[in-house]
């Protein structure tokens, strides 16, 4: 098997201090961003062995 790599970029939400965002986790932005990632690669989330940040 091959080792293929996907390179790509997302920003997460920028909020105020005890703002709207305030109880959402980071790993919760990042699931996001990760998500994103993938669907812009029109890669399913199956076929993705490891995630490096």
């Amino acid at each position: 098997m091959r080792d293929i790599y996907l390179l790509g970029s997302c920003r997460t939400p920028i909020g105020r201090f005890n703002g709207a965002l305030q109880g959402l986790p980071a790993p919760a932005m990042a699931a996001v961003c990760l998500r994103t990632a993938l669907l812009r690669a029109g890669v399913d989330a199956g076929e993705v062995a490891e995630v490096l940040c």
